[in-house]
């Protein structure tokens, strides 16, 4: 099956490049970075993403959100691969290990109609971040029926049947995000699959 994996990146830190130097050319069937629109101060590291010969760049001129740059990569992805099965997404700050990336692509490949989360353990959350994962849980369920671990998680694997809500969902930040898995819980099996929880400085960006 063909699998893509999309990374949006907004003002890359140093944590960017260490993360994306562990992947390999045959871990998925295209790579794609998406720069949201970072600004002419950051051509640098957007360079040196280039320079590892593993991602297609793709670089907004304004940044229009996270959910805006999925969107661009999908569309890029279905023309590029009309037959892709499904796609990842991860966030580019180095909260989600390589390691995690990889079982979430092995669990979807064994459920490839389903959609897959990597769900952080609360018990492991720095405070403020924890109140905020409660909140959106709960509120979640109270929306949809559905109880998850975390609804926040940006390490998702989407499949193909779920594409067309995907690129209609509208928003393109943070509700983006909670609308998509809001109507994908309503039309697709979810499961989610214990990844670790990184908060890198406390959370403190």
């Amino acid at each position: 099956m063909k699998i893509a994996l999309i990374v949006p990146i907004y003002q890359p830190t140093e944590f960017v490049m260490p993360f994306l130097k562990r992947f390999n050319k045959g871990d998925f069937d295209k790579m794609v970075v998406v720069d949201d629109g970072s600004g002419s101060d950051f051509d640098k590291a957007f360079e040196e993403v280039r320079s590892l010969g593993l991602f297609t760049l793709i670089r907004l001129p304004k940044n229009k959100g996270k959910g805006k740059a999925m969107k661009v990569a999908l569309h890029y992805l279905k023309k590029e691969i009309p037959d892709l099965d499904g796609f990842l997404t991860a966030d580019g700050d180095g909260q989600h290990a390589y390691e995690d990336i990889l079982k979430v692509r092995a669990e979807f490949r064994a459920h490839p109609d389903s959609l897959i989360l990597g769900a952080r353990q609360k018990k492991d959350m720095p405070k403020k971040s924890l109140t905020g994962s409660i909140w959106s849980t709960r509120y979640f369920k109270l929306m949809t029926g559905v109880k998850m671990e975390d609804t926040q998680t940006g390490l998702r694997a989407i499949p193909k049947s779920l594409f067309s809500s995907f690129l209609a969902s509208p928003g393109n930040r943070y509700e983006f995000e909670m609308g998509f898995l809001a109507g994908a819980a309503r039309e697709s099996r979810v499961l989610e699959v214990p990844i670790q929880t990184i908060y890198l400085k406390d959370n403190a960006s």
